[in-house]
């Protein structure tokens, strides 16, 4: 379970990550 969590939050980071290259990307 607390496995599954940390998985879970890698993606989630992920996810934010992409989300900021795409802004970034737009705004350069």
């Amino acid at each position: 379970m607390l496995k599954n969590i940390s998985i879970n939050m890698k993606f989630y980071n992920w996810e934010i990550v992409d989300q900021v290259l795409l802004i970034l990307r737009f705004i350069i």
